[in-house]
């Protein structure tokens, strides 16, 4: 465990590392992970991402010298075959987020074991599972599983989700020991603070409330995304805490249109919303608002 911060902290830290996977590297929700694992080469290392997504890693890569090399998804899903195709001898990392954060998609096990097949073995392969918790159809992959039989594969997880510590920004890398202990070399110093050590520590010892929660977040995602859909918006399956509702070019109006009514919709001009699944009152509110508001053409 690294990111630790003190020597409380690096007990702490063998204490977590001692309940999770072998080869854990201690981060700051993922983002810490990134920022090691990129600068592998400042100026000739490239790294693959898809074209929509969470957008820290682009950024991180280019703060480290690297290139970000973007993959346009199909239909809101990874399209893994163009991926497999883009990795060049420049090529130092794949980022894959499964599911996808924003879409909320996933490629399933078959599909993603097909393409790290692909991958050649000097290429990391940085697979976010941010939302694992939430991934709820047959054939959902577990990385953490993977990562035995896959020493290019490093696996990142977060408590800030399905434990609800988002904004402690506190989360977990798993990988072979030679790719864990490299993280640990260039982990950012105090990159996880002693709250956010205690609350994930109190959070693994919880064994039933935070899925409590969970399944009653997948419940409201499942009963938000079928009325959506019988008021004929285009809204993607999800894995996640989130839906995305495929609104093109229209997405900045709706989704200023729907702040007025009092909802904070994130919107990716050209693309589409995401919306983070709240209580039942405020999926109503969203539902409510998409009732009024007519549907985008598609």
């Amino acid at each position: 465990m690294a990111g630790t911060g003190s020597a409380r902290g690096l007990e702490k830290g063998a204490v977590l590392a001692g309940r999770l996977p072998a080869a854990v590297a201690g981060d700051q929700d993922g983002g810490g992970c990134t920022a090691g694992v990129v600068p592998a080469g400042v100026g000739a290392a490239v790294g693959l991402f898809e074209s929509v997504r969470y957008r820290l890693d682009p950024i991180v890569a280019r703060m480290a010298g690297a290139v970000p090399v973007e993959v346009p998804l199909a239909e809101g899903v990874h399209d893994l075959d163009p991926m497999a195709a883009a990795i060049t001898p420049r090529t130092r990392a794949v980022f894959l987020c499964e599911p996808n954060n924003p879409t909320g998609t996933a490629v399933g096990t078959a599909e993603l074991e097909r393409f790290l097949d692909r991958v050649p073995g000097d290429v990391l392969v940085v697979l976010d599972e941010a939302y694992f918790e939430f991934y709820r159809s047959p054939g959902a992959p577990d990385g953490v599983a993977l990562h035995h039989e896959r020493p290019n594969l490093l696996v990142l997880r977060t408590f800030s989700k399905a434990y609800g510590l988002a904004g402690l920004r506190v989360g977990y890398g798993v990988a072979q020991p030679v790719i864990a202990e490299a993280l640990r070399k260039c982990a950012v110093p105090c990159g996880v603070g002693r709250i956010a050590e205690e609350a994930a520590l109190t959070a693994l010892s919880v064994e039933r409330e935070p899925f409590e929660r969970v399944e009653r977040i997948v419940a409201e995602r499942e009963r938000t995304r079928a009325a959506l859909l019988g008021l004929g918006w285009e809204v993607l399956p999800s894995e996640t805490n989130f839906l995305w509702l495929a609104t093109g070019e229209a997405s900045q109006a709706v989704a200023e249109q729907w702040e007025r009514r009092g909802l904070l919709v994130r919107a990716f001009p050209g693309s589409g919303l995401r919306v983070t699944l709240g209580s039942p009152d405020a999926n109503d509110l969203l539902i409510t608002a998409a009732k009024e508001t007519a549907p985008p053409a598609r």
